[in-house]
This record gives C-alpha cells, sequence and structure tokens, in this order.
C-alpha cells in the first residue's frame, strides 16, 4: 500500500490515521537524520503530550466549497515538532529530556521562549498557582502603568 497523502482523503474515504499512522510518518521523518528506527515513536511517546480530546480527527468543511475533508489536528501538531526536534543541537535535546522529566512538555518552541517556560513553571510550582497568578498580574499592572 502506498503512502497515504492526507491532505487528498475525500471525506468518504476511510477516516481517521490511527496514533499507529503518525508515529510511523514520524518515524520516517527522523530516519532521515540517521536516528534509530524507533526514535519518532519514542519522541512521541516520551518528549510530547498525547493527543487531546480536541485533536481526534474530524470532517470538516472546505472553504468555498459545498465539500468536506478530514482535519488531522493531533498530525499537525506532532509531525512539526518531530521534525523540529531532529534539526536541534545535543545540548538541546538533553534539555527538553529534562524539562519532559520535570513534567514540562516541549510544544516545538524555540528553545529560547522553551527556556522561559520550563523558568516560569518552576517558579509557579515552587510558590503555588495562586502566589504566582498574583505576582503575575501585578507584574502586569506595573509594565500596564508605566505605558502611560
Amino acid at each position: 500500500m502506498g503512502k497515504k497523502n492526507w491532505d487528498d482523503q475525500s471525506a468518504t474515504d476511510q477516516p481517521k490515521p490511527c496514533i499507529q499512522d503518525v508515529i510511523d510518518e514520524a518515524t520516517n521523518i527522523v530516519t532521515q537524520y540517521q536516528h534509530p528506527a524507533d526514535a519518532g515513536r519514542w519522541i512521541i511517546a516520551k518528549l510530547l503530550e498525547p493527543e487531546r480530546p480536541e485533536e481526534r480527527s474530524r470532517m470538516t468543511a472546505m472553504t468555498g466549497s459545498s465539500g468536506n475533508r478530514w482535519d488531522y489536528p493531533y498530525r499537525s501538531r506532532v509531525i512539526p515538532c518531530v521534525q523540529k526536534y531532529c534539526t536541534l543541537t545535543p545540548d538541546d535535546r538533553k534539555f527538553i529530556k529534562a524539562a519532559r522529566e520535570d513534567g514540562v512538555f516541549w510544544r516545538g518552541d524555540d528553545m529560547d521562549f522553551f527556556h522561559t517556560v520550563y523558568d516560569e513553571t518552576m517558579k509557579m510550582r515552587e510558590v503555588g498557582i495562586e502566589t504566582y497568578r498574583k505576582k503575575a498580574l501585578e507584574s502586569m499592572k506595573k509594565v500596564f502603568a508605566s505605558m502611560g
């Protein structure tokens, strides 16, 4: 069976690529970078957030048309993350793995931003969500007040 072209799949075709299809596609991307064949599965299972209910495959109306097509939000989120992960430096990959062990998911963010996300998440956990929110609101009020 040939490779599926998700964009050309009509609404009457068999819907919804299963998680295995996403893993297979990720594995194909990863092997281009000379990683082990199961690296795509590992990245998806260990580093990325699992599929959320709102990311399930669904039929959507096509703009300017009376037809429908299948939309795959989970695939749309995961595949670019796998591609980006494969291009990161070893140090960046180590940081992502360490952050994941601390319960912080990487979402394909630029590494400077992800370092900030990680640092702020750790601060929030240390002081508690409510205290963190109050401090954040106070900081925002100061910024807005300084703007005029």
